[in-house]
């Protein structure tokens, strides 16, 4: 039976059934994945062993194929952080991984971490600050300025003038104290160009 449960709260409720948090869909964009692998060779976390990334949508990190030599240099779902590091160091898989930089510094009793300066900002628009852990290196922490402003790396898709966006509604002067009638738009998810808009538009 769907609904409140016996002796749940409302809020117990609305807490059930909450989204999973955003940070689980933190997709990598490619550029600032290159340039992370590019960081971790100059800190000779990386020296060019086979990489293995198990973290990918239906993906199944405890069964999945780790070679021998090779190392997990990828971006997990940060909610089960602490399982994963225990899952790797436990099963001595090599591993550089990436992790919400504000609550990581206890992962340091296993081995390293490099705090990256810039936010990052991910595939789904999610700006979020981040740090690298590592069982390969101990006891060490970094700090690092990435080469190209990572949470700037992508530029907002241009949207035509016309176009009504959230951000917008909230923005524009012009559209307070308006109705607008949905029936006279068509619910779009690119740009003109073809670039994926965050959160989608209504175009004319």
């Amino acid at each position: 039976m769907h609904g409140v449960h016996n002796n749940e709260t409302y809020e117990q409720f609305i807490e059930r059934h909450r989204p999973k948090k955003t940070t689980d869909n933190c997709y990598t964009p490619p550029d600032i994945y290159d340039q992370i692998v590019e960081y971790c060779k100059r800190l000779k976390w990386y020296n060019g062993e086979q990489i293995v990334r198990p973290f990918y949508p239906g993906g199944d990190y405890e069964n999945a194929e780790y070679p021998e030599g090779s190392i997990v240099l990828d971006n997990p779902p940060f909610s089960i952080l602490s399982k994963i590091v225990k899952f790797y160091n436990d099963n001595n898989i090599k591993y550089i991984l990436f992790a919400p930089a504000l609550t990581c510094m206890s992962y340091i009793k296993y081995g390293s971490i490099a705090f990256l300066v810039n936010d990052v900002m991910y595939e789904n628009g999610a700006k979020v600050k981040t740090a690298l852990l590592t069982n390969i290196e101990k006891g060490k922490i970094y700090t690092a300025q990435l080469p190209i402003k990572v949470s700037k790396s992508r530029a907002p898709a241009e949207i035509p003038d016309d176009w009504i966006t959230a951000g917008r509604l909230f923005k524009a002067g012009r559209l307070y104290d308006r109705e607008l009638d949905v029936n006279d738009y068509e619910f779009v998810r690119k740009n003109p160009q073809g670039r994926k808009l965050y959160g989608g538009a209504l175009k004319k």
